[in-house]
């Protein structure tokens, strides 16, 4: 029996070891220190220095129809004097894949546990109890499927939050989405949906059901030109939701242009209004204009080199913004790029890096970031990185 056992044990860690092998690593770390000068209403408070570290793990297996990828990220950082938090984690994800030219189903599980009792401070939503939170679960379940021109997807998701809290009932969430599809023309899809969230607790104020509808258009007229849009219709059923908001509709366009090779870019816009039934009246809520440019140099010396911009205008919420990024080879395997995000009442953000590709299994970063938040706080974060593939 001894001798069984210890067979079967050794086959099996054969069998462990094999399917170990079998899977592609990637390893990514960062050491960042964090330089935070807080403000209120123009008071400047003393400096705030913090030191992050943060290391993922991404393993994944592919074998005929079936994928399987593991992540792990762990998450450290130093509790300063001046804060209450301390937001050390660590993020597990594991999820199985089956793919077909038809079919697509996904399980997925992944949970972020806190280290510390000084976890992140959160709101109960509908609520004014302030709770630690020690862990945030989730399983899901995906599945979507092509039969001929019909189309059916659905979702599941149940959520597990775990408070420090012996008073909070509010710990379970269930997501549900089911959505069936009919391919008009080639061209044209419609999409029939429902969406459901439960607490799962004797309160239902934040249950919220969904059904809806959507057109959706695309059109390839060539290479160069691509032409697409939707209009969706959602009723909303919801205590916690503004009763204007229960007759929503979106419209979207977007084009998409490419002038040679070198040149692409695209226009959008995103339109938001609502129905009110008691004044029978039609409201805009908010229009959402995005220009996008980009220039890619592909040269052999320079083909991985790109330079992008963008804005974004959104009248109704008084808000516009502007991008700028930059991917520039210099040297060999050393690239730079520099990032500008700039929302004009929010803040501006800027970014500078130098990532080294010493091989086709590792590379080493340097990386600067500064982050003005206006009248609330000012940033300035370095972080040194690697990320290795074995």
């Amino acid at each position: 029996m001894f001798r069984k056992n210890r067979l079967l044990i050794i086959l099996i860690s054969i069998c462990f070891i094999s399917f170990l092998n079998s899977l592609s690593f990637r390893n990514e770390s960062s050491v960042k220190s964090l330089v935070t000068k807080a403000s209120v209403k123009g008071n400047r408070k003393k400096d705030k220095a913090n030191t992050v570290f943060s290391s993922k793990i991404l393993a994944d297996h592919k074998i005929n129809n079936f994928a399987f990828y593991l992540f792990d990220e762990i998450h450290l950082k130093e509790k300063s004097k001046q804060s209450l938090v301390d937001p050390a984690f660590n993020y597990f994800r594991a999820k199985l894949e089956y793919i077909s030219a038809e079919n697509y189903i996904k399980l997925e599980s992944s949970n972020r546990y806190y280290f510390s009792d000084n976890s992140n401070l959160i709101q109960i939503v509908g609520t004014d109890q302030i709770v630690n939170q020690r862990y945030v679960q989730n399983t899901k379940i995906q599945s979507r499927n092509q039969l001929d021109s019909f189309s059916f997807e659905g979702y599941l998701n149940l959520r597990n939050l775990g408070y420090k809290s012996e008073t909070s009932s509010m710990d379970n969430d269930l997501y549900a989405q089911i959505r069936a599809g009919y391919k008009l023309t080639g061209k044209i899809n419609f999409y029939v949906l429902g969406n459901h969230k439960n607490d799962l607790n004797e309160e239902s104020y934040l249950n919220h059901n969904q059904y809806g509808m959507l057109l959706d258009y695309h059109h390839r007229i060539d290479f160069f030109n691509i032409i697409s849009g939707s209009f969706s219709y959602y009723y909303n059923d919801s205590e916690s939701l503004d009763p204007l908001l229960k007759h929503y509709f979106t419209t979207k366009i977007r084009y998409v242009k490419r002038i040679g090779n070198n040149y692409s870019g695209f226009i959008s816009l995103i339109s938001n209004s609502c129905y009110d039934e008691n004044n029978a009246k039609l409201y805009r809520i908010s229009n959402l204009l995005r220009i996008s440019a980009k220039y890619s140099y592909l040269t052999n010396f320079l083909k991985d080199s790109y330079l992008m911009t963008g804005v974004k205008f959104s009248p109704e919420n008084e808000t516009s913004s502007v991008f700028l990024e930059n991917n520039q080879k210099l040297w060999n395997q050393l690239y730079l790029n520099t990032k500008a995000d700039i929302c004009f009442e929010y803040f501006y953000k800027y970014e500078a890096g130098l990532e080294f590709l010493s091989s086709d299994r590792y590379s080493f970063q340097i990386r600067y970031q500064y982050l003005d938040l206006l009248d609330v706080m000012t940033q300035n974060a370095f972080s040194l990185g690697t990320t290795i593939f074995f």
